[in-house]
């Protein structure tokens, strides 16, 4: 079964650069031109194309791209002439931070509500939670990030418009790139809360479209558990209700979501990109997006790949401890 998993992730990372690299160069634009200027000559511009390799045929630079690939090496940098890889990953930490704060939100938020939606089963608070479920699923989340930058920064001023940290604050030591971690390391609790309230308004960006997927599933899973014989078994017995919804029929609701959560990471390092850019969070989506404006083709191609190794890891972790967690599926698998 695992042999076949890493089959499965070689096809789909094999097709996510192929698809990468024609999508980036079926858009409009030289990038040669744009890092040249406006007023460079055709020669020039001619000669510059030349030191990319972008005047190869295509095929020849989708190969020179995959054999690079296998060799750990995501290309050079069009803009910055720099290596892709170490640009990449010193983004990445804020990502990370950002995308585990968001998907713990997400699932906390997710089950509470679909736990919630499912004891008060179509009645008002179940019918006003779906309505929540639908809209943050629905609502295009740069939408969902303008109006809670509005309401909480500009009317409200609770918290923080944008970036990771006060610039009147030291930044702890930088140990893991991600600074919650790292300022509880340095026992700095100031920076600590800085950075925690910095996180608030994008991390409930991302929860609020992510939680709902969360609340949908939970409450259908509980509904199906609540029907069960063993739980009109406990009723009968006489357990209380608040032990009969959390600790029997809440364990094996859980059993489901398990798999969501692996398919939620990707949508979430994917939706960074414009939850970064409003918030000015320098992390790795800002930094892809900087470079789709300027047609730098190894940064996005770079990105989507190391995202894609990450989502598709996930999901197979996902589902090898799904095995683990639900031992029906043992002998199908």
């Amino acid at each position: 079964m695992i042999g076949q998993r890493l089959l499965m992730m070689i096809g789909v990372l094999f097709g996510v650069t192929l698809i990468t690299f024609a999508i980036s160069h079926i858009v409009p634009g030289d990038p040669a031109q744009m890092m040249a200027g406006p007023r460079a000559g055709a020669q020039a511009v001619a000669e510059l194309r030349a030191q990319l390799g972008l005047d190869r045929p295509l095929y020849v630079q989708y190969l020179s791209f995959l054999g690079d690939l296998l060799q750990g090496d995501l290309g050079t940098s069009v803009v910055t002439r720099r290596p892709v890889l170490p640009e990449l990953l010193s983004y990445f930490p804020a990502t990370v931070e950002l995308m585990l704060v968001s998907l713990a939100a997400s699932v906390v938020l997710g089950v509470a509500l679909g736990v919630a939606a499912a004891v008060y089963a179509d009645r008002w608070p179940d019918h006003l939670l779906r309505l929540f479920a639908i809209t943050g699923v629905s609502a295009p989340r740069f939408v969902t990030a303008l109006l809670l930058m509005l309401f909480f920064y500009g009317q409200l001023n609770l918290l923080p418009g944008g970036g990771r940290l006060d610039p009147a604050l030291t930044p702890p030591p930088t140990v893991t790139g991600m600074l919650l971690i790292d300022s509880l390391l340095a026992g700095d609790l100031v920076a600590f809360g800085d950075a925690a309230l910095h996180l608030a308004l994008p991390t409930l960006t991302l929860a609020v479209s992510t939680a709902g997927g969360f609340m949908r599933l939970t409450r259908t899973a509980m509904l199906e558990a609540l029907g069960e014989d063993y739980i009109r078994t406990a009723r009968a017995m006489g357990l209380r209700r608040s032990t009969i919804i959390l600790r029997h029929a809440l364990r094996n609701a859980l059993l489901p979501l398990v798999t969501v959560v692996g398919m939620a990471v990707g949508g979430l390092l994917f939706g960074s990109v414009v939850v970064e850019t409003i918030f000015a969070w320098p992390g790795a989506g800002s930094y892809v997006l900087a470079a789709t404006f300027a047609l730098d083709f190894p940064v996005i191609m770079g990105f989507t790949v190391v995202v894609s190794v990450v989502y598709v890891v996930t999901n197979l972790i996902v589902d090898l401890l799904y095995l683990l967690v639900d031992p029906r599926i043992r002998g199908v698998a």
